[in-house]
């Protein structure tokens, strides 16, 4: 089955423009059972079936291709650096061929990804104690049981009571290597799954909020009407089963949190407040009474085509880096593995001592975008525990912001150092992949 989620985003704006699956595939000129296959994304598309699809729903074909989204033209420059190719072409290709385009960052993203595991894997296979002490095991046992029998192979005066007592160990030190054998199997088993769906899984739930465009209707309507939305989130966990019970889980936590700040933060009083406001998250939060990465996650909901309001994109992390939600937009995609350009004012906001940082920002690909970075505890102080921080920016761009960001240059910032172009930054922790 392929990884594209192109079928995703042709179910939505199926689904949005009112067309059934059975018109749409007429229109088409393909049958509905294919057009089935392509929107559960068991079948690969592209070329005259895309086209003819995108015309039938009267969108671009670029705009069902995955190489739509952001993320891929980050995959794409690191491609074209991983093959030392000029970056000029990659917004060409993704306009003139976006199958050619999704399937080139797909491959690069599957090897990136296959490398990744291997790396895991090899690293747990020479730094996992319970792996080492397992495998000294089997050594002993092999050991054990190769020398019983050379005794029993090579004396041949052994009394009757010292051949049972040899074959005895025999039995023994036989039981436990399979024992040892095992439980070895099954620890590389978990190993290799965990990895392997580590560098998939919230992959996966990326492209499903993203088809979604990050918001959810239904969960905003129980918002409002304070309905229980726990059988909205079932249904449409139901309505998915080709994401996989880990992706499925990560989904889950996200629409519960998306209906528990849908709840508290009405979509409509939330609107009406955000223009009052001037979408200002800290003023937001505290007339609703809610933290103010709640604020950050509602404020990145909002866009949608029937709301004039901005398109805000929104990263939260942990405080070591590791990325918990990623709403990127066009003009800034997000590395989906973590890497981050250090100079994000993300990480300053941890030192900043729950003080907001209102920034300007230039993009090396030359967008200029207005953040709003803030870092809070992850749950209450407790007593001789210290809370970890969980630090989160809020972005748009600087053309569309409400926001009066300080007069001083723009900090100068990029997407992660693999593919930043400004080779001299000071801030660099990686080499690039592509020159200046």
């Amino acid at each position: 089955m392929t990884s594209s989620s192109t079928g995703g985003r042709i179910r939505d704006v199926r689904r949005r423009v009112g067309i059934s699956q059975t018109a749409l595939a007429k229109a088409a000129g393909i049958s509905p059972s294919y057009l089935n296959l392509i929107e559960h994304n068991r079948r690969q598309i592209g070329g005259r079936v895309l086209n003819a699809i995108a015309d039938a729903l009267d969108v671009r074909a670029g705009d069902l291709s995955e190489a739509n989204d952001p993320a891929y033209v980050v995959d794409l420059r690191e491609a074209a650096g991983h093959a030392d190719m000029p970056l000029e072409p990659v917004e060409d290709l993704m306009r003139a061929t976006p199958a050619w385009a999704e399937y080139t960052a797909r491959q690069h993203r599957r090897i990136r990804d296959q490398e990744a595991a291997i790396r895991a894997l090899t690293d747990r296979l020479s730094n996992d104690p319970l792996l080492a002490e397992t495998i000294h095991g089997v050594i002993s046992n092999v050991t054990a049981i190769r020398s019983t029998a050379a005794i029993l192979s090579e004396v041949r005066t052994l009394s009757p009571g010292q051949l049972n007592r040899f074959h005895e160990g025999l039995n023994d030190e036989s039981l436990r290597l399979a024992v040892a054998a095992r439980n070895l199997a099954e620890h590389l088993e978990t190993a290799s799954g965990d990895t392997l769906s580590a560098v998939g899984v919230e992959e996966t739930l990326d492209r499903f909020l993203a088809n979604a465009a990050y918001h959810f209707p239904e969960l905003d309507r129980a918002g409002e009407e304070r309905a229980d939305p726990a059988p909205l989130i079932a249904a449409r966990l139901e309505a998915e089963p080709d994401l996989g019970p880990a992706a499925s889980t990560l989904l889950a936590d996200h629409l519960r949190i998306y209906a528990k700040d849908a709840r508290a933060m009405p979509l409509s009083a939330f609107v009406e407040a955000s223009d009052v406001l001037r979408f200002d998250p800290f003023a937001l939060a505290q007339q609703f009474e809610q933290d103010v990465l709640a604020a950050f996650r509602r404020l990145a909901t909002l866009h949608r085509p029937n709301l004039p309001v901005p398109e805000f994109g929104l990263v939260i992390a942990t405080a070591s880096g590791y990325p918990l939600f990623r709403r990127p937009l066009p003009i800034f995609p997000l590395p989906r593995h973590g890497n981050a350009c250090p100079l994000w004012p993300l990480f300053r906001a941890l030192s900043a001592g729950g003080a907001p940082i209102l920034a300007r920002l230039s993009h090396d690909w030359g967008e200029e975008i207005t953040a709003i970075a803030h870092a809070a505890p992850s749950h209450p102080a407790r007593l001789g525990a210290a809370a970890e921080q969980i630090t989160a920016m809020l972005f748009l761009r600087a053309a569309d912001s409400p926001f009066q960001p300080p007069m001083a240059e723009p900090l100068e910032i990029g997407t992660s150092c693999r593919i930043c172009s400004r080779t001299a930054c000071t801030a660099r922790v990686q080499p690039a992949l592509v020159g200046s």
